[in-house]
């Protein structure tokens, strides 16, 4: 008789390990489908919070969430967002994404801003079943490790690259300098750049990299370099502002007035208050971001957020206000909030016409989008036409 009671013990263990859905995944699913019927969908929202960009990244996702919520929410279910401050560090990224795996009611994370971030904390993402869907990292790996459920809404380096490339070729630049802040992103994006380059006959004859500590002594010492010692057509820079600016408009005072190309860093009114009259002439950034576009869905944000605001959105206002949208409309088709249903919602859809549209998701989890060359014209920057 014990001997039959070990058995039936013995075989109803066995089946229970079969049946049952014990993944850290599998249990996420199960946690976040119940928080589902008690009508709340929990997704995490990450930045560096006391950073101008953090603050208009927060208003863009929060503006959105309480649209969706006044509107009815999603599946009959609320959004609850929840803030986490990485600090922009891998460090501080890291134990935030602990502290997100470990609640499982959270089905999806809108972040990180960093690429450095981004990478260290999508496999840790991805085991635990949050969908990471990130509308600021660059970096062309992030999408390239065969982690379905790792997107982004922000084109990678080399898209941009590409375009830059492309931009000089039409214009043609044949000689451009490269100069960027030295960091993963910055250095990846240049790399991009002069590989296009490569591929398209322009010569790079000098690449400098520069740190954030630099000052105006070690700037200055750039410009004379250069100005001294090389023919060029064109300059490319990728940093951010306020130091970006500042070095444009250093460059201008030495009498090095060659077009500038700057990434999308630049694309925002802050260059306009540090750079001057002369700064702004042959400017140029690559950006896909269009204050004036008539996209219905983005003029309806945009009288929305500057309603609110009283200010009108930047690009980091508008990716976050996207991110959120797009993704409890990719929970809506889904049915659910499990993470492999949204993620196969966001790349289904033939074209999201969301804020940031139109674009589309391929299998890698990349955005599929137009980039914009726009020029420094009378204190803002305005697109070309093609």
């Amino acid at each position: 008789m014990k001997k039959i009671f070990l058995f039936l013990v013995t075989v109803v263990i066995a089946f229970a390990s079969c049946s049952t859905k014990d993944t850290p995944a599998q249990k996420r699913d199960i946690v976040t489908q119940k928080l589902l019927k008690k009508h709340r969908i929990k997704i995490a929202i990450t930045g560096q919070w006391s950073n101008p960009s953090g603050v208009a990244t927060w208003r863009g996702a929060e503006l959105a969430a309480n649209e969706i919520n006044d509107a009815g929410g999603i599946l009959g279910a609320k959004i609850e967002l929840v803030k986490f401050d990485d600090n922009n560090k891998v460090s501080q990224g890291a134990e935030i994404a602990g502290k997100i795996t470990d609640d499982e009611e959270i089905c999806a994370v809108i972040g990180h801003y960093s690429s450095s971030v981004s990478l260290f904390n999508s496999v840790i993402y991805h085991y635990y079943g949050v969908l990471m869907f990130t509308p600021f990292s660059t970096n062309t790996k992030l999408t390239k490790q065969n982690l379905p459920y790792i997107l982004r809404n922000i084109p990678g380096n080399d898209v941009f690259a590409k375009e830059a490339v492309r931009f000089c070729n039409q214009k043609n630049w044949r000689r451009v300098m490269t100069l960027y802040l030295d960091n993963a992103y910055c250095r990846e994006l240049i790399d991009s750049f002069e590989r296009y380059c490569g591929e398209n006959s322009i010569m790079v004859p000098d690449r400098l990299g520069y740190e954030d500590v630099y000052n105006f002594n070690n700037y200055m010492e750039i410009a004379e370099k250069w100005k001294s010692n090389y023919d060029f057509d064109a300059v490319f820079i990728a940093g951010f502002l306020p130091q970006a600016a500042e070095i444009v408009a250093l460059f201008r005072s030495v009498g090095i007035n060659v077009p500038v190309i700057g990434s999308i860093d630049f694309d925002e009114p802050e260059f306009f208050s540090i750079a001057d009259n002369k700064s702004e002439q042959n400017f140029y950034c690559i950006s896909f971001f269009d204050l004036n576009s008539k996209n219905a869905a983005f003029t309806a944000f945009k009288t929305a957020f500057k309603s609110h605001y009283e200010i009108d959105p930047n690009w980091e206002a508008a990716q976050g206000y996207d991110a959120v949208k797009v993704l409890a409309k990719a929970i809506q088709k889904a049915g659910c909030v499990k993470h492999e249903k949204i993620a196969a919602a966001l790349k289904s859809e033939e074209q999201w016409d969301e804020c940031m549209g139109p674009y589309r998701f391929n299998e890698q989890g990349d955005i599929e989008k137009k980039i914009l060359i726009k020029k420094s014209v009378d204190g803002e920057f305005k697109v070309l036409k093609e």
